[in-house]
């Protein structure tokens, strides 16, 4: 096992440097042995595939997994969750684990236990990835996360729990400040709240990390260069879901996402299942490579995305992903459905005018955006985007500047909200 272990970490620690067959030749050996083992094992994807036609022999490498039907949490939730776990794992090989459910109800899932050891790798190649020194990496970095659950990792760990996060700000940031980490982890929302109050305090009482990444949640441009602006170091994006974990992260250039080719296949997707050449905008879609107790192949993620043409200058040459955040609900004003990404787009042309922002349906035809301002926002600022939205959208919502925006128990931001009677859909 340690040889086998070795051995996998010098391939995982290479692998960006591959040519683009080799990877190719990897990936396709791996998702035929997936396939095979979840058909002979897994009565869930027996049933779908053999429903749609797949036999098992029919993939033979990557150039086919288009043949295999997508997945979505809602054809998951059609079966009891044992239905979809593999047969021949004992129980405790796996753990049990739950999604946010931000667009819904939560979502349960399994996962290999070993999953750890892999997450600690990609870990430390993200690390390396972003252009910080091997030699500071080898130093213990010490790491703070802010999330809803721990992950231990010893004395060089610090673990703030979302709830206490919401509860006293200004406590944890001391917290943090004292801890001194070289690594601050978190969803951007949370980053962003963590910003604001450390811009009321005087920069050598704030914390001063090697690096920030966050995940978890979309991170937009002006988000980024506030918090880089009030922490004085780079943040690195990392995309992923609950039930896959880890897809692609930002390097050391943080433009797109590169894509952690080895451990996933990622696909664009046009509305109608039909996969798009690389550089045209659709649905991610993505196989996780990684977990054989509940494979997920096909997956709809709920986000767009585009995979990058060009070379990126770092040299990776795995490929990279731009991702454009969830296709959201849809909300209807005045007859017309409005999809919740239409209004995220709009709102990133006044990047530098905005820190967090809300949309609320408050009543049959109003809608409310609610805008926690950077220092540029000024009153007329609001007429602007009012005017410019009414150009695009052909109705006119309300502005309403506000100090704070609640946070998930998971930390999030729920961009969508519905105030009036009527749903959104």
């Amino acid at each position: 096992m340690k040889l086998l272990r070795k051995s996998t970490v010098f391939l995982w620690g290479n692998i960006h440097i591959l040519p683009r067959f080799v990877i190719r030749k990897l990936q396709s050996k791996q998702l035929v042995d997936l396939v095979l083992d979840a058909y002979n094992n897994i009565p869930f994807y027996r049933e779908v595939w053999t429903r749609s036609g797949i036999a098992p022999n029919s993939i033979r490498g990557v150039n086919d997994i288009n043949l295999l039907p997508i997945i979505s949490k809602a054809l998951f939730r059609q079966y009891p969750l044992e239905y979809a776990i593999n047969k021949s794992y004992s129980r405790d090989s796996y753990r049990l684990a739950d999604t946010s459910g931000s667009t819904g109800e939560p979502f349960r899932f399994a996962r290999n236990i070993e999953d750890s050891y892999w997450e600690d790798l990609i870990n430390f190649r993200s690390l390396i990835w972003s252009g910080i020194p091997l030699s500071d990496i080898r130093n213990r970095m010490k790491i703070a996360e802010i999330r809803v659950y721990r992950r231990p990792r010893g004395k060089d760990y610090l673990h703030i729990p979302i709830a206490s996060f919401r509860d006293n700000q200004q406590n944890i940031l001391k917290q943090i400040t004292v801890f001194r980490p070289h690594i601050l982890h978190g969803r951007p929302s949370v980053l962003v709240e963590l910003a604001r109050f450390a811009e009321q305090t005087k920069y050598e009482s704030r914390p001063d990390p090697v690096a920030i990444i966050s995940e978890g949640e979309t991170l937009h441009g002006f988000q980024r260069k506030y918090i880089e602006e009030i922490f004085r170091t780079n943040l690195y994006d990392r995309y992923g879901l609950e039930e896959i974990r880890y897809i692609a992260a930002n390097c050391e250039k943080r433009y797109g996402l590169h894509i952690y080719e080895e451990s996933a296949i990622v696909e664009i997707l046009d509305d109608d299942g039909n996969v798009l050449p690389d550089g045209m905008q659709g649905r991610i879609i993505v196989t996780s490579l990684r977990n054989k107790v509940m494979p997920f192949i096909r997956y709809e993620t709920g986000d767009k995305g585009v995979i990058l043409t060009d070379p990126c200058p770092c040299g990776i040459m795995s490929k990279r992903l731009l991702v454009f955040g969830r296709t959201g609900g849809f909300i209807t004003i005045k007859e017309k459905k409005f999809n919740q990404i239409e209004f995220e787009i709009f709102l990133s042309q006044f990047s530098h005018l905005i820190l967090r922002f809300q949309i609320a349906k408050i009543g049959g035809e109003k809608l409310e955006i609610r805008i926690i301002p950077t220092r540029g926002f000024f009153s007329e600022k609001s007429d602007s985007i009012l005017s410019a939205f009414k150009e695009q959208f052909g109705f006119e919502p309300e502005i309403k500047i506000v100090e704070s925006i609640p946070l998930t128990e998971r930390g999030k931001t729920v961009l969508l909200v519905n105030e009036s009677r009527t749903d959104i859909v």
